[in-house]
């Protein structure tokens, strides 16, 4: 980080412009929660040190870049080791770019972006790593221990210094457009919590998936087996039907979840389920008509019996391997 901020004081000086400024800033978060497919809401502290004497006249406050909502409160302010040290309570809506298109498989990165409030001069936040007892990703600087993201899973945390260009100076007389502003960032990556995907989505695939084969298994031509089973074509048809409905309905309400224009990842699994209904129900109205087909017709439609689960596995590796690289 000093690396940085010397590299930046230089580049400010090169260009002749007001030296820069740098705001120790912390932040802690005790609650945070993703309200739609791409909206994270969180809560708790954020504080700054001013240090007195040299940056007395610098104004206090923060925003947070890109926030559809944000609620702040001071709630503390003192002065210590030659500082003042002022905090809020804060409340913010940040959208976010999550990428959904691996979903149940996501891994991203959230980012809150904390800007000084005064464009006007050259004043930057940098991270308080003093405030902090451990920095190392892996043991979650700025949560609150226990913090959890429904259906998420918080991997790491940690600070950034990203450089960002204005493409306009915002009405003032610097010249913002013309300078590269190191953009304080606290961001954490998460993971897909797969076991709650699992359960909600895929639980009815597979079920499907079993009765399908199950299907193929019980066709048959002895009129006394479909009579006690009624296997009939027109009753697997009927089934198929039903199941799916089922599985449309499922996709639909999945679809009304995750906002996302293209296909994702689990969405061909549904493509294949119905694929797998259609070619079910196409089966046993060929194999009950008799059709002149030797790969339906075959020792009693083993060939179809044969190829269901290693053709289903074939194409779902061949689609994982597709959206994975």
């Amino acid at each position: 980080m000093t690396r940085i901020m010397n590299s930046y004081t230089r580049a400010s000086s090169d260009r002749h412009t007001e030296a820069p400024v740098y705001i120790p800033t912390g932040i802690f978060i005790e609650s945070a929660s993703l309200n739609s497919a791409s909206d994270l809401t969180v809560s708790g502290y954020i504080w700054q040190k001013y240090r007195l004497g040299e940056q007395d006249a610098v104004a206090r406050g923060f925003t947070i870049g890109g926030a559809s909502s944000l609620t702040m409160q001071e709630n503390y302010s003192t002065r210590e080791k030659g500082f003042e040290i002022v905090r809020w309570n804060v409340r913010c809506t940040v959208p976010q770019q999550i990428d959904h298109l691996k979903y149940p498989l996501e891994q991203d990165t959230l980012s809150l972006q904390i800007l000084h409030k005064d464009l006007n001069h050259n004043v930057f936040l940098v991270p308080d790593l003093a405030a902090y007892n451990f920095t190392n990703p892996t043991a979650l600087p700025g949560l609150q221990k226990g913090l959890t993201l429904p259906g998420w899973k918080i991997d790491r945390s940690f600070f950034e210094l990203r450089e960002n260009i204005y493409t306009t100076n915002f009405g003032l007389e610097r010249p913002l457009n013309k300078e590269m502003f190191p953009s304080f960032c606290f961001s954490f990556e998460i993971k897909r919590n797969f076991t709650d995907a699992f359960i909600s989505n895929l639980t009815a695939l597979i079920i499907v998936t079993i009765l399908l084969f199950t299907l193929l298994m019980i066709t048959s031509k002895d009129e006394r087996r479909v009579s006690v089973m009624q296997t009939g074509s027109g009753r697997i048809l009927n089934i198929c039907a039903s199941m799916f409905l089922v599985i449309a309905f499922s996709h639909v309400n999945i679809r009304r979840t995750i906002v996302v224009e293209q296909v994702f990842y689990l969405e061909y699994f549904f493509f294949l389920t119905y694929f797998a209904i259609l070619l079910v129900s196409i089966n046993s109205v060929l194999y009950s008509a008799n059709a002149n087909s030797h790969l339906v017709q075959y020792r009693e439609n083993l060939i179809p019996r044969l190829c269901f689960w290693p053709c289903l596995f074939a194409l779902l590796f061949t689609i994982t391997v597709c959206t994975s690289y």
